[in-house]
């Protein structure tokens, strides 16, 4: 799980850039607040709120200290703060770039929520003693589900992966092929999850500002959790 650590937060550490300092960012700020409090930016897309919670009450978070953020650090806050508490780790490969990156943008409970809802997954998955728990409830989820899920253009793209007629008609033959991969449930989870994590950009306030930007990486986030699970998956889903 180390390497897929690695390859996620080397995702999101490459996605948010180095030291930037946007005012009307709350995350630049270190009560978290527009406005309020020390404007000091963000540096690997560790906010100012962030940093502030990582050293306590020991040090003053400064511009100064926030432009020199170490790599190492931001390892530490993603590994204590983000990739352990959203249980990243119980995730097949590709999942847990999925949750994991769009919960340092979004908040872990909120990447957490949407995933368990898009899904059809129950919480438990994430908490079961057995490391498999989650790919095993993903396996029983009824694929109509997530068929009504994703949009014209996936189904397309799935019906050309299983060599069928090319229709975008999710129906029996669609999904009695899909049914017949196995290996290709987690493929479309993360589509179906990649959906609503778009959904759920699109309702936020200041949707106008950023919008672009986050739709634009909710797609590289899917080509590159795509890309892992191609790895990964076929070997965890065995047995």
């Amino acid at each position: 799980m180390i390497t897929e650590f690695a390859a996620c937060t080397a995702f999101t550490a490459a996605e948010e850039g180095g030291y930037v300092c946007d005012a009307r960012d709350s995350g630049n700020w270190t009560s978290g607040i527009c406005g309020t409090g020390s404007l000091v930016g963000s540096n690997l897309g560790v906010g100012a709120p962030i940093l502030e919670r990582w050293f306590g009450t020991s040090t003053r978070v400064t511009t100064a200290l926030m432009r020199a953020l170490p790599p190492a650090t931001y390892q530490a806050i993603a590994m204590e703060f983000y990739w352990q508490p959203m249980q990243c780790a119980r995730l097949p490969a590709g999942l847990d770039l999925m949750v994991f990156d769009f919960g340092w943008n979004r908040g872990c409970t909120t990447s957490v929520n949407i995933f368990l809802r898009s899904l059809s997954l129950g919480a438990a998955c994430l908490q079961a003693p057995d490391g498999d728990a989650v790919a095993a409830a993903l396996l029983a989820v009824p694929l109509q589900t997530w068929l009504r899920s994703i949009p014209l253009s996936d189904i397309l793209t799935l019906q050309t992966m299983l060599g069928l007629h090319v229709d975008g008609i999710a129906g029996p033959q669609t999904l009695a092929a899909l049914q017949a991969r196995p290996d290709l449930r987690i493929h479309l989870a993360v589509l179906v999850l990649a959906a609503a994590q778009l959904l759920s950009y699109r309702q936020l306030s200041n949707f106008a500002t950023y919008g672009a930007g986050w739709m634009a990486r909710t797609m590289r986030r899917r080509i590159s959790a795509l890309a892992l699970l191609t790895m990964q998956v076929p070997v965890r889903l065995v047995g």
